[in-house]
């Protein structure tokens, strides 16, 4: 085509790369996923974009296919497209040995089609749909979030991604870092970097910890990058996290725990009547600490009240996994609560059962989810029969 017309080939290209900007704004979907904003965010987005297509357009790389990069839709286009363009510009070529360049492209085009067909017969099929989708960049994050089986994977989606493309969830987000902000800073995880939180997700007490407004931002400006716009050194002192000692206040929580765990299995009876008036009474005195579990499950006195029981069971009964926790009635309660009692018997370990009662009613996940890995070591003065029920049975599902 540049041989023929210098000028069409311009518009062949302008107007398809202008079609491809234009649809990735229409669809929201025109900046790319670094934490830069402004007029900087901006340009790295054009760059980025027009980097992806190009390598798209002429090699027909199939990574750049990701919501990150082309995205599936214009990647599917660009390849097509490929293979169409070639013929549209022979049209328009009158050269020398036009029938050999013509048999060329046929025979490319073969090839390409040959190639493609072995791709998709030797691949794994459960990634096909991954060729197809029309998810953007910000479907595809929000996707990471809720489908992360662990904090590091959900931390990793949100903080290390531009924050418009969570928009959806930020109130989720929001509720999900003040639930766990505290465990977070007291493990000290590598993931764990405070200054990648957004400042509108920080707890106020968290915030103003981390300086406040003078906090340290972690996302980059075309300014901060060319130098306008460097932070003085005492602004930098002021956003040191004012940290406590963790060994004193883990062990603080762990007494706490070990406190309510022993009240707890001390009041247990037989009767699991007798059991809710003495849970209620423990609950309505530690409103604070059992806060996060009672709203993730506000009938977990009544369940806790069955478990208490201890009741010898044959068999575990089926609670309608369509039902929420909140939708439980009085029946799908006491056959959660009393089926742990079964499961112990029937399992070598606590840990074993817990998980097999986890797998049973599978609206308790979100229990087990919220507080993995949360456990506290236990001291050694708890007696043997108490801790098997603070460590095993009340502590995973407390947070």
């Amino acid at each position: 085509m540049l041989a023929a017309d210098k000028n069409l080939l311009i518009m062949f290209l302008g107007g398809e790369y202008a079609l491809h900007f234009l649809v990735k704004v229409l669809r929201d979907d025109f900046f790319a996923y670094f934490r830069a904003e402004g007029l900087f965010g901006g340009v790295i987005s054009f760059v980025q974009h027009l980097l992806n297509k190009m390598v798209g357009d002429f090699s027909g790389n199939f990574q750049v296919r990701h919501a990150y990069g082309m995205g599936v839709c214009a990647f599917a286009v660009s390849l097509t497209w490929a293979q169409i363009y070639p013929f549209v510009a022979f049209q328009f070529y009158n050269g020398a040995h036009s029938e050999t360049l013509k048999l060329f492209l046929v025979i490319s085009f073969v090839i390409w089609a040959v190639l493609n067909l072995a791709f998709v017969c030797t691949i794994d099929l459960n990634y096909i749909h991954t060729f197809f989708s029309k998810e953007t960049a910000a479907q595809y994050t929000v996707g990471l979030y809720k489908n992360a089986s662990d904090d590091m994977m959900r931390f990793d989606a949100v903080f290390t991604n531009r924050k418009s493309f969570t928009k959806a969830i930020h109130g989720e987000i929001k509720e999900w870092v003040r639930l766990n902000i505290d465990r977070w800073r007291l493990e000290e995880q590598d993931w764990f970097k405070v200054a990648l939180i957004h400042d509108e997700f920080l707890p106020i007490e968290v915030y103003e910890a981390e300086g406040g407004a003078r906090r340290r931002r972690s996302s980059m400006s075309l300014r901060e990058v060319i130098g306008l716009a460097a932070a003085p050194a005492e602004e930098n002192n002021n956003t040191q996290l004012v940290t406590t000692d963790n060994t004193q206040m883990l062990n603080q929580i762990n007494e706490e725990w070990k406190r309510v765990a022993e009240e707890l299995y001390a009041t247990r009876s037989s009767n699991h009547k007798s059991n809710f008036i003495h849970i209620n009474r423990i609950f309505d005195e530690n409103p604070d600490m059992l806060a996060g579990l009672t709203s993730r499950c506000p009938k977990f006195n009544v369940i806790l009240s069955f478990l208490l029981e201890d009741r010898f069971g044959l068999s575990v009964k089926k609670v309608d996994w369509t039902k929420r926790i909140a939708d439980w009635d009085e029946e799908d309660l006491q056959r959660v609560g009393s089926s742990v009692a079964t499961f112990l018997r029937k399992r070598k370990t606590g840990d074993a059962a817990m998980d097999a009662w986890r797998l049973e009613y599978a609206q308790l996940g979100a229990l087990f989810r919220e507080v993995e890995g949360e456990r506290a070591s236990l001291d050694d003065d708890l007696s043997d029969e108490s801790r098997e029920f603070c460590f095993r049975r009340l502590h995973p599902l407390l947070s």
